[in-house]
């Protein structure tokens, strides 16, 4: 294998391109410079290192590399050890006892024991941000020795193991050192206290950030990438010329794009399934979109098959519900239909014509910005003028954090990140979660949260989707939110880049996985 073959870029991985540099080894894909880095490239920029974050998409893909998760699972959504070997969960769910590895070491030399685990998740509950909003019922953890942990939870809950796939252990000595007044967020932002297959070499906010195998790792594999890059690639057409350039070999690319690559022998083309699902978010609380009726008129003037004919290029499905189609529990609703008539009845009955609305949009996401003009047209047909406002994902997530503040609508992408159906539906529509920057919507039903809690504490998996189902039809039915389409990704990567699988628990694989061969 040559060292060409070992680094990786991965490109546009979080709004729609990944991409990985190296060489080719046939076909019309040029050969890259021996010290051509490995480099994934995002659409949407990434503004932190610390695995605090993890409930974002950027955050998650950098945690995976740099840290542990106390679980994970494979790509059969089966839960799989990482930093605990084994695990128990009490009859009542209110505890759960971990036993953890023996054999992993921090970049800093430090072993990983259990006391690691414990301030990990003390951290996490603590901070309250990002991850915290996994660990809802976690009420302590207790290290009995330096491999056992005992979690203590204060309410039941049969869903919380899966949780443990977000929580990315840190090296607590290090962590303590400059913990501040912020739990270390502020040194965590652009310095690593992990023990994951990669450390940072150089990163620079909002642009990239550089990695390199980690030789201590407890799981290492030298067919991994050598090193990884992480950069900030604003469109698609530019992964697309980093591919024929040889600055890339692995990226995710709209089918448009993807299509060109078909059938030179330099490029392999991968399409894997839809993971997540776009949706326009709704103000629930505040505004002209706190009326029901005038949410279900913007919905029934949506063009769904434009979305997915013309902006998708027939790389995805009309959504159905509130969960992505590979997600379980997924009501088996009609596909969603375009009916200006209804919609402009709708309007008329509420005496909502000529309303001036908002929406907030990522342009550097193709999918977002083609949603975001074709709604614009819609709503104009019913007698809505809708005005386009760009954002980051950053800026939009701070706004949600008041309800003055949420926009009329927006337009994300949304997945559960982890497999359990509960885990989305809870984490966008229970009324804990308004104000806190994860309830998009604001979102507040008492039917809900009731169906949400029964569901949180039913332990078998058949029944609990029963509730799930049901909690899906009364948002449907509130239009809570109005669920797009789900996409399908597209990768085009030189034919040396194999594990190109999908993950349940990542935006579409595991970084991780990644072999070069």
């Amino acid at each position: 294998m040559t060292l060409a073959r070992r680094h990786i870029i991965l490109a546009g991985l979080f709004a729609g391109a990944l991409a990985l540099s190296a060489c080719a080894s046939s076909g019309s894909a040029p050969d890259a410079s021996p010290d051509t880095p490995t480099t994934f490239s995002a659409y949407s920029s990434l503004n932190t290192l610390d695995p605090l974050l993890s409930d974002t998409i950027q955050n998650d893909v950098v945690g995976d590399l740099l840290y542990d998760s106390i679980i994970d699972y494979d790509s059969d959504s089966e839960i799989v050890p990482r930093v605990a070997t084994e695990w128990a969960i009490s009859d009542d769910f209110t505890q759960v006892d971990l036993v953890i590895r023996d054999d992993i070491l921090f970049t800093s030399g430090n072993p990983l024991t259990a006391a690691d685990v414990v301030y990990s998740l003390d951290r996490v509950k603590a901070a309250g941000i990002g991850a915290a909003s996994f660990l809802g019922d976690y009420e302590s953890s207790v290290a009995t020795d330096d491999t056992h942990v005992t979690i203590t939870l204060k309410a039941p809950n049969a869903t919380f193991l899966g949780a443990l796939s977000k929580i990315y252990v840190v090296d607590s000595a290090v962590v303590e050192e400059n913990a501040g007044t912020d739990f270390a967020q502020a040194w965590l932002a652009a310095n690593t206290a992990g023990s994951g297959a990669y450390t940072v070499v150089d990163y620079t906010q909002a642009t990239s950030v550089k990695m390199t195998l980690n030789p201590d790792y407890w799981d290492f594999d030298d067919t991994r990438p050598d090193t990884y890059v992480l950069q900030n690639f604003e469109e698609s057409a530019a992964i697309s010329t980093a591919l024929r350039g040889g600055a890339l070999n692995l990226g995710a690319l709209p089918t448009r794009d993807a299509v060109t690559f078909d059938g030179d022998p330099g490029y392999a083309v991968t399409t894997l399934p839809s993971g997540s699902g776009s949706f326009v978010y709704f103000n629930t609380a505040a505004g002209p979109t706190a009326d029901p009726k005038l949410r279900e008129a913007i919905a029934l003037a949506y063009d769904y098959q434009g979305h997915v004919d013309t902006i998708l290029g027939g790389a995805g499905t009309i959504a159905k519900g509130m969960l992505p189609a590979t997600s379980g529990c997924v009501v088996d609703q009609p596909e969603k239909e375009q009916d200006i008539e209804k919609a402009k009845a709708l309007v008329a009955e509420i005496g909502a014509e000529g309303t001036e609305l908002t929406l907030l949009y990522q342009p550097n996401l193709p999918e977002h910005a083609g949603a975001a003009t074709l709604l614009q047209s819609n709503l104009r047909d019913i007698g809505i003028n809708l005005v386009l406002q760009t954002t980051t994902f950053p800026a939009y997530t701070e706004l949600l954090n008041s309800i003055d503040t949420t926009p009329d609508l927006a337009i994300a992408n949304d997945r559960p990140r982890y497999p359990d159906a509960f885990v989305m539906l809870n984490r966008q529509f229970n009324s804990s979660f308004v104000g806190t920057g994860v309830n998009k919507g604001q979102y507040s039903n008492p039917e809900v949260d009731a169906l949400l809690a029964e569901a949180k504490t039913t332990p078998d998996a058949a029944a609990r989707c029963d509730i799930l189902q049901d909690v899906e039809q009364i948002l449907a039915d509130d239009v809570a939110a109005m669920p797009l389409a789900n996409p399908e990704t597209t990768f085009v990567s030189t034919p040396d880049v194999q594990d190109i699988v999908f993950s349940p628990v990542r935006i579409w694989f595991d970084p991780s996985l990644i072999r070069i061969g």
